[in-house]
């Protein structure tokens, strides 16, 4: 017995991928690494032509593709980034047209102006942290508080973005002086659950 082919999508319904990634950290070059004791050398790093090659062809495949970051694009970069303040990476993910990001701790590395001032309007994607609030440019992100809500073939789809409960651990407090953290699980379920209603 076999079992029965699975029915076909109704003629009006819309199949929408999601590339993502997440901690990219500046990582744009390729790079590779070679066994001593071999020789064999592989590939450590793909870089962002790599990157940016998979995102054009699956988009190329369905042009309803979201690319979408889990955050730390940049902050503890990679030399070739860092040198120039992670303004290299946050240009290719610009070219390479990310639709959303949440926000890693990373964005925060040099604390909480840095963010607002250069991270924020140099991204041409919103970057989402529903569980965090004492930032006025951070909650105008998106569609507002953690969230973001983009049209694709006439389906709305709904992001929201958390940063992890164990901030406080991961960056310098003076970034955090002014903010407030709810718990990352809770606050994206109720943003989830507005964006619903």
């Amino acid at each position: 017995v076999f079992p029965a082919a699975p029915a076909a999508p109704a003629a009006s319904a819309t199949t929408i991928d999601l590339l993502g990634i997440t901690d990219l950290h500046g990582h744009i070059s390729r790079t590779t690494r070679t066994d001593r004791n071999t020789g064999q050398t592989s590939v450590e790093d793909p870089g962002a032509v790599t990157l940016a090659c998979e995102v054009s062809a699956a988009r190329a495949s369905n042009p309803d593709t979201l690319f979408v970051s889990a955050g730390d694009s940049v902050g503890g970069s990679a030399y070739v980034s860092s040198i120039l303040q992670d303004r290299p990476t946050i240009e290719v993910l610009n070219a390479m047209s990310l639709d959303v990001s949440a926000l890693g701790n990373h964005e925060l590395d040099q604390g909480l102006t840095d963010l607002e001032n250069r991270i924020l309007p140099a991204s041409n994607f919103p970057i989402l942290a529903a569980n965090i609030s004492g930032s006025a440019p951070l909650a105008a992100e998106g569609s507002g508080n953690g969230a973001f809500i983009k049209e694709v073939n006439g389906v709305r789809v709904g992001f929201v973005g958390a940063v992890t409960d164990e901030l406080p651990t991961l960056v310098s407090p003076s970034a955090l002086s002014t903010l407030t953290l709810s718990p990352a699980v809770a606050a994206a379920s109720a943003r989830a659950a507005e964006l619903k209603d």
